[in-house]
């Protein structure tokens, strides 16, 4: 098996904010601005990702670019 870390194109486990596309916040679970941590992209689903949010729940299948990592001053 090749090694599957160069098929992420993000980074794997970081601290994001939450960007929805205008017009589709009603239909994600998650509110603008919220913060989540981002446990990275999902193998066979490139540019698709997991997360938890800060009550605990995991949710996978969203896109990556929705998901603005936080800098060390920020968390």
């Amino acid at each position: 098996m090749k090694n599957p870390s160069k098929k992420f194109n993000k980074p794997v486990g970081y601290v994001a904010r939450v960007n929805l596309p205008k017009g589709y916040s009603n239909q994600y679970p998650f509110e603008n601005g919220e913060t989540v941590f981002v446990f990275g992209e999902i193998y066979l689903m490139p540019e698709h990702c997991v997360v938890a949010t800060r009550d605990g729940k995991v949710l996978w299948g969203y896109h990556t670019e929705h998901f603005i990592p936080l800098t060390e001053d920020e968390i």
